[in-house]
């Protein structure tokens, strides 16, 4: 089983059947406990800086050099990272 929030229009697919993801969250991906939600922010935050990055590499914001192409997508990813991860988890632990 999986629950999904669609990316464009709002999902991601998480496997709640996965060892860890079953050990803190349920099969609604409620929490179980504080540890739960630091679960949860960590996968919103993994989708949505991944999927950001993607679309600034592919607007141009992070220059692509061929044979560099994996390396700038992960640049992009560190850099939402820092903007934005530490944002995500206040909002979701303190819910």
């Amino acid at each position: 089983m999986h629950f999904e929030i669609e990316c464009r229009s709002g999902k991601i697919k998480v496997f709640v059947k996965f060892p860890v993801v079953q050990q803190y969250l349920d099969e609604k991906l409620e929490p179980r406990d504080d540890k739960g939600k630091a679960v949860l922010a960590e996968l919103i935050g993994e989708v949505f800086c991944r999927f950001t990055a993607r679309e600034k590499v592919d607007r141009g914001e992070y220059p692509i050099i061929p044979g560099n192409e994996i390396n700038m997508f992960n640049k992009a990813v560190n850099d939402l990272q820092k903007e934005y991860l530490h944002k995500i988890h206040e909002i979701i632990t303190k819910t």
